[in-house]
Parts: structure tokens; sequence; C-alpha cells
């Protein structure tokens, strides 16, 4: 009898010891015509393995696969939603990779996924600022003078790897009669879904002070302001997912929606300066 347990104990030793995969971060590329320019932030991978799950990683990885020889691999690709480290969520938008490999004990096999756009991903906005044109317009809630202008992507600061752009989006406010406000609202107006879809507004941006970003809601009796989200300062470009679908999950039909961005200005020492690129919105048909 304690032979056979010790013999069972070594059997489910030997049936543990497992492969491991290191997965690289997610390549990531679109159709510019349709889909925008291909900048992402893909933090994270949501690993299965023969329909098994793995776990949620931070990329890149290497983790542990208790199988070996042919299997199939499904990579879903993830972000932080809203920014936040604490809402990491798979990205809808983007597709899921797979793969084929033959996995072995002990070894290391590395994987380097790609992803784009799934074929019924919509983009009521897309603006990127390279036809010249600007989809924003200041709100009555202004008093500044200051607009959005267009500029070069030539400086070394302003420049984005990977991505072909050459120009952005720029806000700098030069007045003095503080307090200041400087809002910007989409020129056209979105019916989103409200039936508890994800619906996110995606951005690249810098910036040297906070800026808030929200929808107004085109209510029948009121135009409602509604924030969602603050930018903080940062010396390089980042890119952010914001979620909606919260806030127009409670619409009532019809109800239509457009984006601000706003800035409040009240310090004499800081000449704010913005810069907003490849400005998205997005959700699944």
């Amino acid at each position: 009898m304690l032979l056979s347990l010790i013999m069972a104990s070594c059997d489910r030793k030997k049936e543990l010891i497992p492969s491991y995969l290191h997965i690289t971060k997610f390549s990531f590329t679109t159709n510019f015509a349709t889909q925008g320019a291909a900048t992402s932030d893909i933090s994270d991978v949501q690993v299965y393995a023969n329909s098994q799950y793995m776990g949620t990683y931070e990329l890149p990885v290497t983790i542990p696969i208790p199988l070996s020889g042919l299997t199939y691999l499904q990579l879903v690709p993830g972000i932080k939603e809203n920014g936040s480290p604490n809402s990491r969520i798979p990205y809808v938008p983007y597709i899921t990779y797979t793969d084929t490999i033959i996995l072995a004990e002990t070894r290391v096999d590395t994987v380097r996924p790609n992803t784009t756009y799934k074929p019924n991903a919509f983009f009521p906005l897309i603006e990127d600022f390279e036809d010249q044109s600007v989809s924003f317009a200041k709100s009555g809630n202004s008093n500044t003078i200051d607009s959005v202008k267009i500029i070069t992507v030539g400086n070394p600061e302003l420049f984005m790897p990977g991505v072909n752009s050459k120009f952005t989006g720029f806000i700098e406010m030069n007045g003095t009669n503080f307090p200041e406000i400087f809002e910007i609202t989409s020129l056209n107006s979105y019916l989103l879904p409200n039936r508890g879809t994800d619906v996110f507004i995606e951005l690249d941006y810098k910036t040297n002070t906070f800026v808030q970003i929200g929808i107004y809601a085109e209510k029948p009796t009121i135009y409602e302001q509604i924030p969602l989200y603050v930018l903080y300062p940062t010396d390089t470009y980042k890119k952010i997912y914001i979620n909606l679908k919260v806030e127009v999950s409670d619409f009532d039909a019809g109800v239509k929606s457009k984006i601000f961005f706003g800035i409040y200005h009240n310090d004499v020492n800081l000449q704010p300066r913005v810069y907003l690129d490849n400005i998205k919105l997005v959700y699944l048909n």
C-alpha cells in the first residue's frame, strides 16, 4: 500500500512538469484609411491553452503551461481601462491572436503575438489632423481666444515611434485673465449604443497640465455635461482608452453625445501646452 502511494505521488509530480511560454508585447497594425493610425498600449494578455484559461499577465511575460505537445493558443490583448492599473480588461475591438505550437516540458517557447481591429469595429470619429481639418470647435464655456492648432510633427519630442503621422493637434494658452477656461467639443453628435456595449474613446496625448475629457448628452430637457476622465501631465506621449459604457447605458433611446476636452487655467507660472492626436470613437457593431 505504501509503495503504491509513493508511486502515485511520483506520477503526479511527473505530470506537473510544465512547459514554458514567453510572450512578447503585441505588435499592432491598422488599415490607416478606415481605422486610423496604429497606436496602442496593449499592456496585458489573457492566455488560453487548449481552451483552458491560464491567467492574465502583464507583458512581456514568461509563464508555465501545464501542457506539452500540440497546443492551441489564444492570446487576448488587454488594456488598462480608463488608464487604471486596477482595471485590466480585454480590449474587445482588438482581435484575439491564435497559434498552434508544440510545447515541450521545461522548454521555453517564444510567441510574438500581433493584432488589429476586428472587422466589425465601427469608428464614428477618427481625428488624426492629417487632412488639415479639425473635428472640434470651441464651446460656449470657453473664455479664451485660444483654439486647436495643427502643427507638424518635426520636433523629436512629438515623434511617436512606428506611427506614420505628420501632424498633431496642439493647444497653447497664452492669456493672463485668470481663471481661464478652454473647452472644445466635437462638431458632430453621435448616437451611441446604450445596451451595455463597450464604447471607447482612444487618443494619444502629451500635456503639461490637467485636461478634462467627457461627453455632452443632448437630452430632451437638458444639455448635460458628463466628466469622464482627467489626463495628467506627461512629458512623453501616452495612449489612453476611456470606456463610456456606464454613462451611455443610462441614456434613453435617441440621445446623442458630443465629446469634449476642457482645461482650467489659474496658474500664472504655467503656460498650458497640450498635444492631442489619433482621437477615435470606437465600438463593435
